[in-house]
């Protein structure tokens, strides 16, 4: 007996209705009495409302407003913390809200307690690696190395090395610069990928990225692709 595709269509209708109609029925229904409205924590209280495994503790290192909305870190060979801090969201890119911060322990008892800027007016950035006094930085398109060189605080080297990342999607930008046992800079492209090339080279080596990791050589800014990689890390 053969079914007639007018019923096998009908049932469809009724499932894609019936499921509809759930999904309006669980729009319509107010959670507001089920989920808990836990009350704000200062930052320096914050810590007691955590827990973690014997043999550790945590403590408060840095805070407003020493930073803000810090996405990566790195300390460099004299304690300095450097933090990328990438406020606001996608619909914010234009607007350069990014920075990076350096933050220094003066009195040397395990907190930051001066905050100086690096570098600010950066769109999205999201990775950053300390390299002989500076540090090479990820804002997509490009990685930067910033330094500086006369101690007043602010970079007043700014050097775009490499470019060609893709930035259509904020959660899916190039980040996770860490250091490699082969002595160099290795990072992932993300899902976004790009097609990485020298900063000041038009017509020279392009290396297409997609879901795939990446390596460059600080000293010459070498750089190829490593392995198969994912979204983040």
């Amino acid at each position: 007996m053969m079914r007639s595709p007018f019923t096998t269509h009908g049932l469809s209708f009724l499932i894609v209705g019936l499921w509809v109609g759930a999904l309006a029925a669980q729009e319509a229904r107010d959670y507001g009495g089920e989920l808990p409205r836990l009350p704000a924590v200062a930052a320096r209280e914050a810590v007691r409302t955590m827990s973690v495994t014997s043999d550790f503790r945590m403590e408060l290192a840095a805070a407003e407003p020493l930073v803000h909305d810090p996405v990566a870190m790195a300390f460099d060979e004299d304690a300095r913390l450097y933090v990328v801090e990438m406020r606001g969201y996608s619909e914010q890119r234009d607007e350069l809200r990014g920075a990076v911060r350096v933050l220094e322990d003066v009195d040397e008892d395990g907190i930051f307690d001066r905050s100086s800027v690096l570098v600010d007016k950066l769109p999205w950035p999201t990775a950053v690696a300390c390299w002989q006094g500076g540090v090479f930085v990820a804002a997509a398109p490009d990685i930067w190395y910033f330094k500086d060189t006369d101690g007043d605080g602010p970079a007043d080297v700014r050097k775009k090395v490499l470019t060609g990342f893709s930035h259509y999607n904020v959660q899916a930008m190039v980040n996770s610069f860490r250091w490699g046992l082969d002595n160099r800079i290795h990072g992932a492209a993300s899902s976004g990928g790009g097609e990485l090339r020298a900063a000041d080279s038009e017509g020279g080596k392009v290396l297409k990225l997609r879901l795939r990791d990446f390596a460059f050589d600080p000293r010459t800014m070498e750089f190829t692709a490593t392995t198969e990689g994912g979204q983040h890390g």
